[in-house]
């Protein structure tokens, strides 16, 4: 008869880590960071907690369909075809991205909770979220400059 190890790992090959950010904390990436951020972390996010594929892409397209309105109607703006001032652009715009932030956290919810059954620590967010916000801010401030 054949002796049996139970000491000895049985998760050694292709074996990786989950670890995971607190999802809830992406409120503040998508609200004072906008889409871009957003959609690299929760990307990052979801592939740590291994959220299906499908998930993830109507994530990503969703968060560069409503970069896409963002970018239209301010070109659209600048050259007077819609009658709107940048404001209320821009509002409606972080607005968009707390509905963006809501349909990736219904999304995330049940990997995430598993995670925290499982594992429970997450990951700071505060460095790679205060350089991507920063990312973001410039590249919503270039874009405007761009486009006056």
């Amino acid at each position: 008869m054949q002796e049996i190890d139970l000491y000895r790992p049985s998760l050694t090959k292709k074996w990786r880590p989950v670890k995971s950010f607190n999802i809830k904390s992406f409120i503040l990436i998508a609200v004072f960071g906008g889409v871009i951020p957003f959609i690299i972390l929760g990307t990052i996010n979801a592939r740590w907690l291994r959220a299906p594929g499908k998930d993830i892409s109507l994530f990503v397209s969703a968060g560069l369909l409503l970069e896409a309105i963002k970018w239209l109607l301010f070109l659209q703006s600048s050259h007077g075809v819609i009658p709107v001032d940048y404001g209320p652009i821009h509002i409606g715009y972080r607005i968009a991205c707390v509905f963006l932030f809501i349909y990736y956290y219904q999304l995330m919810k049940k990997p995430f909770h598993f995670y925290l059954r499982t594992n429970g620590v997450t990951e700071t967010l505060v460095q790679p979220g205060v350089y991507l916000i920063a990312l973001g801010l410039l590249i919503d401030f270039a874009s405007f400059v761009f486009i006056l």
